[in-house]
């Protein structure tokens, strides 16, 4: 083959892969996120736009290097946010201004069973439900800041 014919054939290629990669832009990324890991976490462009780029200046196989760093990279990226979700996962949830757990009452508090007993450092005398809590608590707690 002819130097000639090879570049010809690079540049159908190249035209190939950008015809696929624009297609699956337009098509599939809208439905998945428009967004790689790479993007997510360094906040640049998307794998695909940079292949797409990559390919335009210098073809499918002379820019193969840089495509399989750009992957590779996108990798560790992915790995880098699995780890950052799994860490989130760990810790634990603060919670809302507004809610109220047994641990937020005084001592003197009493229990009829329509009070939660889920806190260690309190010694409440019988078994309460998580529901009942937005109704008793936050209706004491209302009643306390109407006599303020």
């Amino acid at each position: 083959m002819s130097l000639e014919g090879a570049l010809n054939t690079e540049r159908f290629i190249s035209h190939i892969a950008i015809w696929g990669i624009k297609a699956y832009q337009r098509c599939i990324s809208p439905y998945k996120g428009f967004c790689c890991a790479h993007a997510s976490l360094h906040k640049g462009d998307s794998c695909s736009q940079a292949v797409l780029n990559i390919i335009a200046a210098q073809g499918v196989i002379g820019g193969r290097v840089a495509i399989k760093t750009r992957f590779h990279h996108c990798h560790l990226a992915h790995q880098s946010l699995v780890q950052m979700n799994a860490n989130k996962k760990n810790r634990p949830k603060r919670r809302k201004r507004d809610q109220i757990d047994c641990c937020d009452l005084p001592l003197s508090t009493h229990c009829d069973c329509d009070f939660i007993s889920s806190c260690d450092s309190l010694d409440l005398p019988c078994e309460c439900s998580l529901h009942s809590i937005s109704q008793k608590v936050r209706s004491v707690l209302h009643r306390k800041t109407k006599v303020r």
